[in-house]
């Protein structure tokens, strides 16, 4: 059985493991045995469920990511700045290395893994992963929560991220031409999207789990509800294409960009209407109750508060002020302004006018520049 992946084999394990050996070293090398506690490597392969690209000539290759968390030893916010951007240096270095992206985590202090809040990125970790540098156990240390009871802005992140991705496969679509990375990519963010639809169905319903495969079956059980049955192939399929990756046609991805959207703003409606507590709210409603009372700044400190006027006013722009929102974290901003973007004549479309620089006179290029630079910052 493959350590790694479920299609892989002992070849392919060791030639993983000579990359993690080399990555190990760089990594210490960069930040230092005095700072660095552990080097962990998450995502798909730290849980044996990585991508195996079979290539024509039968050789497999890496697909995907390796994801690592970077757990330093008591160290300031200034150090850990300073390892953040050397790592930021360094990954593209590795990913020629590795063939494949190589990205870390913001490094987090040994000291803070006790009282770190629930998130799907460390919860996923701590069930799954594999230690390439330091003590085994060092996860032990973080919090167990119940993956089964996420918290709603969790969910309402991974749609903000998967919908952000669909915006970049249309970008990408829009070239004259296609090379196979440019394929690689627009069907990457379509089944990336596929599967937060159905992950997020599971999580709202308490059925969730770290594994590909587990959720796979667990979706088994609504497979014969009926706004899920027509659904149901794809996200079985967005699954294998974790696992196993076969790239569609050219021909065949603006079909398949089209039919993931009409999936996803179904599953974006299923997500809100929970996160805002309702049943029936359309696009423009929930874009709307954002605006008026964001359901993840109910528990904000006045301390907080103050912070988030100080960034909006930073990242955002006096130009742009506005009494309801700068006092809320800029993520807010991005919930009210995806579904304009993604879902056009669906929602409200004035609210695009929140991004920073944007006038109504603005192209839809310059519109999706202002979006990403705002999301790459706070999503």
């Amino acid at each position: 059985m493959s350590k790694y992946t479920i299609y892989g084999n002992d070849a392919f394990d060791r030639k993983i493991d000579a990359l993690l050996k080399i990555i190990a070293g760089r990594v210490i090398d960069t930040v230092g045995r005095k700072y660095l506690a552990s080097l962990v490597l998450g995502g798909g392969y730290g849980r044996g469920e990585g991508g195996v690209l079979l290539k024509s000539n039968g050789e497999m290759s890496l697909y995907n990511d390796f994801d690592f968390f970077v757990i330093t030893s008591d160290i300031s916010r200034l150090q850990q700045r300073r390892i953040n951007l050397a790592l930021r240096n360094l990954s593209p270095e590795l990913s020629v290395t590795a063939g494949i992206d190589v990205d870390f985590s913001p490094a987090k202090n040994m000291s803070e893994l006790q009282s770190s809040e629930f998130t799907m990125m460390w919860q996923e970790l701590k069930h799954g992963h594999v230690i390439v540098y330091g003590p085994e156990n060092i996860l032990d240390q973080l919090p167990a929560f119940d993956l089964n009871y996420m918290p709603h802005e969790e969910l309402a992140k991974l749609m903000l991220n998967r919908g952000t991705g669909l915006l970049l496969a249309r970008q990408r679509m829009g070239k004259s031409q296609l090379d196979g990375e440019d394929v690689d990519f627009i069907a990457r963010n379509i089944w990336k999207a596929v599967m937060a639809c159905g992950d997020s169905y599971l999580a709202v319903n308490h059925t969730y789990s770290y594994s590909y495969k587990r959720r796979s079956e667990l979706f088994d059980t609504y497979k014969d509800i009926q706004e899920i049955s027509d659904f149901y192939p794809w996200y079985k399929a967005s699954i294998e294409f974790k696992l196993k990756p076969v790239m569609p046609d050219k021909e065949e991805l603006s079909a398949m960009w089209n039919e993931a959207r009409e999936f996803f703003v179904r599953f974006y409606l299923y997500v809100f209407n929970v996160c805002l507590g309702a049943q029936e709210m359309n696009l423009s409603q929930i874009q709307r109750a954002f605006y008026l009372h964001s359901p993840f700044a109910k528990n904000e400190t006045p301390q907080q508060m103050l912070k988030n006027f100080i960034i909006n006013m930073l990242e955002v722009g006096p130009a742009k002020f506005n009494m309801d929102l700068f006092f809320k974290y800029p993520r807010t901003r991005l919930f009210i302004v995806l579904p304009a973007i993604l879902f056009d004549n669906e929602a409200i479309r004035d609210y695009i006018l929140l991004l920073p620089g944007i006038s109504i006179s603005s192209s839809g290029d310059e519109i999706l520049k202002s979006y990403l630079k705002l999301w790459n910052r706070f999503n």
